[in-house]
């Protein structure tokens, strides 16, 4: 989950956040995910779930790792 200042479009994280999926070292038809948005309160609160499909393999973990550098690189400053 990320918290952050501004005003958020989600539309285009989850656009960003599909190219990286795409690109990511982990086959995307192996994970399932979902993003969401809360903005109880004025605050805008990101969340990003992700599961293996079937048994679980560790996929959505390798999966995860592979998108740090683009969550650090997003929200380093609190920014989308």
């Amino acid at each position: 989950m990320a918290l952050f200042q501004g005003v958020f479009n989600l539309q285009s994280f989850t656009e960003k956040l599909r190219r990286k999926i795409i690109s990511a070292e982990v086959d995307d038809a192996d994970v399932e995910y979902h993003i969401g948005i809360d903005r109880l309160k004025g605050a805008n609160v990101v969340q990003l779930i992700v599961v293996d499909k079937g048994e679980y393999g560790e996929k959505s973990i390798r999966m995860m790792d592979s998108l740090r550098p683009f969550f650090e690189k997003q929200f380093a400053s609190g920014k989308q």
